[in-house]
């Protein structure tokens, strides 16, 4: 009989996190890095560049939801520096659990809403997503064999092509000059007559 005990709930491998901000003529765009400062990933131990080891920026259309298949992510990729839009979303992939569940934390702090420039109760004139995923060491490996089944197949049919055009461009040749012997007013055209160009020395030569 199944207890309490033997329940386990499903990993949480997703945190979605609404980002309210204003935009003004006199006011610098806020960007995806600035996303990154509600969760003071100081207190993780990271310092300038090194999230980009940890943590790999999209921005996708407002409609997606879920992580991008992992062969499309770099089409999605956005620098940190590109600034806020409505329409879109923005998602953090991370790969790292620790790292996963140390956002999860954070975000519960300021109850999973990210208010840019303000606070909770004022009117905010632009809004857009946050999707901070986990995604499991194990994906990328079985997408890495993927990747890598394909390039070996591909490697292989390019073999293939590559005799074929070898034997198709045999046999052109022994089909011209056929044609040349069978109608010799033809050699010229076929290219199988010596031209002027053909005699004159290589440098160098004697």
């Amino acid at each position: 009989m199944m207890t309490l005990d033997d329940l386990r709930l499903p990993i949480l491998d997703q945190l979605t996190v609404p980002v309210f901000y204003n935009v003004s003529d006199e006011q610098v765009p806020y960007t995806v890095n600035d996303l990154l400062a509600p969760f003071d990933l100081d207190d993780f131990g990271i310092e300038g560049c090194e999230i980009n080891s940890l943590l790999y920026p999209l921005k996708t259309s407002s409609q997606v939801h879920l992580l991008p298949s992992i062969e499309l992510l770099q089409e999605h990729w956005t620098p940190f520096d590109d600034s806020l839009e409505e329409g879109t979303a923005v998602h953090f992939v991370i790969i790292d659990r620790f790292l996963f569940q140390f956002f999860l934390d954070r975000a519960a702090q300021f109850h999973n809403t990210i208010h840019l420039g303000g606070h909770p109760g004022q009117r905010f004139s632009h809004q857009t997503r946050l999707e901070v995923h986990l995604m499991p060491s194990t994906e990328s490996i079985e997408m890495i064999s993927r990747i890598h089944g394909e390039c070996c197949r591909l490697r292989t049919e390019v073999v293939g092509l590559r005799s074929q055009i070898q034997r198709t461009e045999q046999r052109l040749g022994s089909l011209i000059e056929t044609l040349g012997v069978a109608f010799p007013h033809l050699a010229a055209d076929l290219g199988l007559t010596l031209q002027m160009s053909d005699l004159e020395p290589t440098p160098g030569g004697v």
